[in-house]
């Protein structure tokens, strides 16, 4: 059987019609989830550019005492490096670790930290280095 060319002409505009509606719709779909990421990522640097920063403490020994007296810590040495401070500590429980370290990031910014216990009872000797930011 033999198709004919107006049918064939009919079919084919029909195929692109249904076509060229199914790549339309995915198109619309495709695009609003484009613009919804698009105005997220613009929130986001919005809230990014308008972030109020926080002010950090100076940075002093004496400050450095203070926390590890807050935390009821035994401090073996302190010294003075390049803008900032070496720091080692006796046995630090676990529990007090994160709530120290968060404390002396108001300060400063933590450059090395090394945390080794020897007795495996969660004790650390805690060594750390701490400048000013």
């Amino acid at each position: 059987m033999v198709l004919k060319r107006s049918w064939a002409y009919l079919f084919s505009g029909v195929l692109l019609v249904v076509l060229v509606f199914v790549f339309f719709s995915d198109y619309k779909e495709l695009r609003n989830f484009v613009n919804v990421q698009y105005l997220k990522f613009k929130e986001f640097v919005f809230l990014l550019n308008n972030l109020e920063r926080k002010k950090k403490l100076p940075l002093t020994e004496v400050a450095i005492r203070n926390v590890l007296e807050r935390h009821g810590l035994e401090l073996k040495r302190i010294s003075e490096i390049t803008n900032g401070y070496e720091v080692e500590i006796k046995e630090v429980r676990a529990n007090v670790l994160p709530r120290l370290i968060k404390d002396l990031e108001n300060y400063g910014v933590i450059f090395e930290l090394e945390a080794v216990d020897n007795t495996g009872k969660g004790k650390f000797y805690l060594k750390l280095r701490i400048t000013r930011s």
